[in-house]
């Protein structure tokens, strides 16, 4: 539904042409990758919670101990290795989904050095952004790995065929907060267990039962920047390609 490949249109309706081609589409190997590690994550976290939980609890704390051991070690790989996916997957999603991407940003503007919006209010209606708080240039860097690279603005796309911009726009940084504060656990757990107090800071265990549903919380949201993201379309640009078939 997101970068279809492998396919005819003929009469409005797609014939495929290619199977592998229509398995292996372009945004095949980051989807996979990214949608794996985030529930290897997702799962992480979840035994986290209860290794946790069970450490302060006799007869069931050695358990527990080996449950935050382990988990910390796979989770210090697989948070990091999620976000360098998550970048390699925006850079494919700006070349196969550009209004996806600009929704994401509630970018209404074509433009060079843009910065990156932490948080705003966007409106779909005035084609702006208010109380919008952003850090200067950063968006270019972030979304093109170059301090001066052009993000392309929503106003170049019709308006029927935008995506509506405040949810994906939200459900983006929720997604983007909740891996922020896995890495920031994984990176204290790493700290408490360099300290020998991995298991006897209760605050530190607290957290982690606390943070539990973070990974799906983080799975979810993601789930709708995606499908929203390519509204208006069942699949992407299908309608425009429909018509494009109709023409020739």
């Amino acid at each position: 539904m997101q970068t279809p490949a492998g396919y005819e249109m003929v009469n409005g309706q797609f014939f495929p042409t290619d199977w592998l081609s229509v398995i292996f589409s372009p945004s095949f190997p980051y989807r996979l990758a990214h949608v794996v590690v985030g529930f290897f994550v997702t799962a992480g976290f979840a035994v986290l919670g209860v290794g946790a939980y069970l450490v302060q609890r006799q007869p069931y704390a050695e358990e527990g101990r080996t449950m935050l051991s382990m988990t910390l070690w796979l989770l210090t790989v697989l948070v990091p290795l999620q976000m360098a996916i998550g970048d390699f997957h925006g850079l494919n999603t700006r070349e196969y989904q550009p209004a996806k991407l600009t929704a994401i940003e509630a970018r209404w503007d074509t433009a060079r050095r843009v910065p990156l919006t932490l948080f705003a209010i966007p409106s779909d209606k005035a084609e702006r952004n208010y109380s919008a708080v952003e850090v200067p240039w950063l968006g270019s860097l972030i979304l093109t790995h170059d301090l001066d690279g052009e993000v392309q603005g929503l106003k170049d796309f019709p308006a029927d065929q935008r995506p509506p911009v405040a949810i994906p726009f939200f459900a983006f940084r929720v997604m983007v907060g909740c891996g922020l504060v896995m890495l920031g656990l994984v990176l204290l757990g790493g700290w408490l267990r360099w300290r020998g107090r991995l298991y006897d800071t209760p605050l530190f265990l607290r957290l982690l039962q606390t943070a539990a549903p973070l990974g799906f919380v983080a799975v979810i949201a993601g789930w709708c920047v995606t499908e929203v993201g390519r509204q208006p379309w069942t699949v992407t640009d299908c309608c425009e390609r429909s018509n494009r078939s109709r023409r020739r």
